[in-house]
């Protein structure tokens, strides 16, 4: 399968763990499995640990990804994503860039701990999809 997903002992986050070379299809199978939980538990926190594998994703899958998952299955702006990589994985430098940009609560990192930390601290309320303004017609008195 090249991956597992599992709810972490505190029921605070769900986390990915990947044990092959990333593709833009096997991170499409992986979020849309992980966006299912996360639907099923209300759980809207995800650790994605892909230590110890190579991304062969490239930045425009990576941009038609991050854009899609707001029509289609998969995590959606709101919810908190970090990816834990290896220190050397210069692969991932543009993607946090480019999920930011598309809306996402989205970091990446080299500490397990300071993923963790940043996963379970509450979310700033800026930070959540803010509703639409409605306009609102007052009628004019005479």
């Amino acid at each position: 399968m090249g991956y597992e997903i599992t709810i972490s002992e505190d029921n605070q986050y769900i986390r990915i763990r990947v044990m092959s070379d990333i593709t833009i299809d096997l991170v499409e199978r992986f979020s849309r499995e992980a966006s299912e939980l996360s639907e099923q538990t209300n759980i809207h926190r995800i650790l994605s640990d892909e230590r110890g594998v190579k991304s062969l994703t490239n930045v425009a899958q990576t941009h038609a990804f991050a854009h899609k998952s707001w029509r289609g299955p998969g995590p959606r702006p709101g919810w908190r994503i970090a990816v834990l990589k290896a220190p050397d994985g210069t692969e991932y430098d543009c993607v946090e860039t480019v999920m930011v940009n598309a809306g996402f609560e989205f970091r990446i990192f080299d500490e397990e701990d300071e993923a963790i930390a940043w996963l379970v601290e509450p979310s700033p309320a800026s930070n959540l999809p803010k509703a639409p303004r409605v306009r609102r017609e007052h009628p004019v008195r005479a």
